[in-house]
Formats: structure tokens, sequence, C-alpha cells
């Protein structure tokens, strides 16, 4: 017996929702990987500053449930500027509307998902095996981007800056914070004595 002949597929069921003369079909459950897709990106999207910013979680949970459980089709613009969607969808109260026809086990179940990854998800930024991780992948770019500071060093340009913050120094050494005839001073007398060393070698 084949596993496909045991199971009953039915179709989802669906809640129309009336809005100013327009019907908005709100399905009451999503499929388990659109569940997933749905938190990966309030995830992805909520973090910030090393931490799940709490408002940000439930702005982007909220757009997401409706962008995910209805057919309102929602413009490029909107679908990129997420807030200022879940600031439009919360006036009216038209996002509590579209809230409440869908089964509360069904989104609170998938809210708490949200919830524990991101638990799991904070604990596991804080271990040696994430810092590791983190630095590994970064080194590349790191790397990348000291090589191009490297190729595009004019040493002429760099002691035009060094002379301008001198200058606006008071004329002193803005590393030594010393006149810039004290620096210079020290060249020489390191010279010399570098001159009297190579003497005696000789």
């Amino acid at each position: 017996m084949n596993f496909s002949e045991l199971i009953n597929e039915k179709p989802i069921p669906v809640t129309p929702l009336d809005v100013n003369g327009n019907t908005i079909n709100i399905q009451q459950s999503i499929s388990t990987e659109d569940k997933k897709e749905l938190a990966d990106l309030v995830l992805q999207e909520s973090f910030e500053d090393g931490i799940y910013h709490p408002i940000l979680v439930d702005a982007y949970f909220y757009t997401f449930v409706v962008m995910f459980y209805t057919d309102i089709d929602f413009s490029d613009e909107e679908k990129a500027n997420v807030l200022d969607t879940y600031d439009k969808l919360r006036q009216d109260g038209l996002l509590d509307k579209i809230i409440e026809e869908i089964p509360e086990d069904e989104w609170k179940e998938l809210y708490e998902y949200v919830t524990q990854i991101e638990e799991v998800n904070l604990k596991y930024k804080q271990t040696a095996a994430y810092l590791i991780t983190s630095l590994v992948n970064s080194m590349p770019s790191a790397m990348q981007q000291a090589s191009d500071i490297l190729n595009g060093f004019d040493p002429e340009k760099f002691q035009e800056v060094v002379n301008f913050a001198n200058a606006a120094n008071a004329g002193r050494d803005f590393q030594t914070n010393q006149p810039i005839w004290h620096r210079q001073l020290m060249l020489v007398k390191s010279n010399i004595v570098l001159d009297f060393r190579l003497i005696r070698l000789g």
C-alpha cells in the first residue's frame, strides 16, 4: 500500500472577510514549509545590534502573517517597506480584523515557534563556535578590503593629510603633540648615531 493511498487530502479552509466592499480571502492554515519561511524572515529582519528587537519581531511577524495567510496583493514597495506596511495595516483595525479570522491556536503556535528559535539563536550567537565561524567567514572580506586599501595607497596624498593634521594642531605633530622641529631633530640624531655605528663597523 502506498502512503498516498492512506492520505485523503483536503483543501485548506478559507474564510472571506469584507473590507470596504472588498473581499479578502484568509487561509485558516499554511504549509509547514511556509511557516518555516515566515519564521526565518521574521528572525532575519528583526535582528539588530546583536538582539532581536521586540518591536521589530511583532511588526514583521504580523505583517508576514497577513502576507502569507491572505490573498491581498502587495506591491514590491509595500513588501520592501514592511514597517510602513505594518503601520498601514494597523490603521482602522484592519490587522486585528484579519488576525481574528485566523484560528488562534494556528498563529499563536507559529509565534511561539518564532520566540523559541529566537532564544536558541541568541544562545548560539554567544558561543565560541559562533564567534569562530563569524571570524572565519569575515576573513576573506577583511583581507579583500585590506588589499584594496594597499592597492590604492598614495604616499604623497597620505603625507598631505599628515601635513594638514599637523597644521590644524597648531604646528605640532598630531600623533605626539610635540613641535615638528622636535621630531626632525630626533630624526637627525638617529641618522648621526646610525652613521657613527656604520663607521665603526667599517
